[in-house]
């Protein structure tokens, strides 16, 4: 299959099903047994822990390589300055207005859940908004209550282009004279896992996830990581040559890896992570199985979704306001349904399905309100003469 010319849908396509798991993966930690999230539900599973396994390693890593892969595609038609100015507008700005306006009920609910807070939700406003102030010291950063939650990707992602920024004349030159080479197979698949699994091994123990950027070294080294590899490959034919003459083979090890790291989960293998021999094989187990994935939805995506439709078409603008909303939605409606006494099943379904719906509905008012757009990250539409505009035809 010759390499694309045009513009890469498998890669958009692919970021669009990446984002759409992550929805369906924020509804079972409602659910999950054991796993720390802002609010749980009355029914809690343990067995949810071995299907959350299987993407819990490598989601976001695949999200961040295909961030990569975008960028390498994206700046042959911008320059650097441009870069940074479209990634202010259409990062930061979304992340400032998700962290004063759209996480803030996730900490609300916490706080109600919890019992710490039982104040009207503009009280808490008040104190959400505010700097300073002694409540609630151990949801502060800093003296503030103000978070970003689950937008803390674009806060890294925006931190990742600073820095590409920086070394940006090195980085290029190695991926212009990596699009020259024969990547051998071997070397795609052991080299990034061996890396992985080393930054795993010195760093993961002491530095535990935080999402807070400063001091949370471990989640920063892999994910830059990972968007240096997609930015570095992207344009490799014979990379994305093996990876469609081999996904069958990826999928099946992958398969296998995971069924270890299940055995592992459920103590079938007992394992002493004190030990120093353990730990590293158990890193290299670990991330070589989510390296595996990661190529292998690449490899699937290459092979089958190269063409968009509609429904794709749909996403490549609705992902980016459906990321921002999807939490709060789901922390939202799974507390009105609470007081319903509803089964687990039933509860996660309509959960499911009714933040699918809040999520389109939004994004359907959205897109057609320019201050929104700007708000949300999405580009302007030429032919909007003033706050609105209606396409009641799309």
């Amino acid at each position: 299959m010759p390499m694309p010319s045009e513009r890469r849908h498998d890669i958009d396509n692919m970021r669009s099903i990446a984002f759409l798991l992550l929805i369906v993966y924020h509804c079972g930690m409602y659910f999950v047994a054991d796993w720390g999230w802002h609010i749980k539900s009355a029914h809690q599973s343990e067995l949810l822990q071995s299907l959350m396994l299987w993407s819990a390693p490598w989601r976001m890593s695949l999200i961040f390589l295909i961030s990569g892969l975008a960028l390498r595609y994206a700046e042959r038609s911008i320059t650097p300055f441009s870069l940074l100015r479209l990634r202010l507008r259409r990062i930061l700005v979304p992340l400032l207005f998700g962290m004063y306006v759209i996480v803030a009920p996730q900490l609300f609910f916490e706080l109600q859940q919890g019992h710490e807070y039982q104040g009207s939700y503009l009280e808490f406003l008040r104190m959400y908004w505010a700097t300073g102030g002694e409540s609630f010291p151990e949801y502060r950063h800093g003296g503030w209550l103000l978070t970003w939650n689950h937008l803390w990707y674009l806060a890294y992602l925006l931190v990742f282009t600073f820095v590409f920024l920086l070394i940006r004349p090195l980085v290029k030159r190695l991926a212009d004279r990596l699009d020259q080479c024969s990547i051998h197979g071997f070397a795609l698949l052991l080299l990034p896992s061996l890396a992985l699994a080393g930054l795993g091994f010195w760093l993961q123990a002491d530095y535990p996830s935080n999402h807070a950027i400063w001091g949370d070294w471990f989640n920063l080294a892999r994910y830059f990581l990972v968007f240096l590899l997609g930015y570095c490959f992207a344009k490799n034919t014979s990379c994305w040559q093996f990876l469609n003459g081999y996904r069958r083979w990826i999928l099946a090890a992958a398969l296998i890896g995971y069924g270890g790291v299940l055995l592992v989960h459920n103590g079938v293998i007992e394992t002493d992570w004190t030990d120093g021999r353990q730990w590293a094989a158990l890193q290299l187990w670990g991330k070589s199985n989510a390296w595996l994935w990661i190529l292998g939805a690449c490899a699937f995506s290459y092979a089958y979704l190269q063409k968009q439709g509609p429904l794709g078409r749909y996403f490549q603008e609705a992902v980016l306001p459906w990321y921002i909303l999807h939490q709060s939605y789901i922390i939202i409606i799974a507390m009105a349904l609470k007081p319903l006494g509803l089964g687990g099943m039933s509860e996660f379904l309509i959960l499911l399905m009714t933040t699918v719906f809040a999520c389109y509905v939004s994004y359907e008012v959205i897109r057609r309100i320019r201050l929104l757009r700007f708000l949300f990250g999405l580009k302007p539409h030429a032919s909007m003469g003033g706050l609105l505009v209606y396409r009641p035809s799309q």
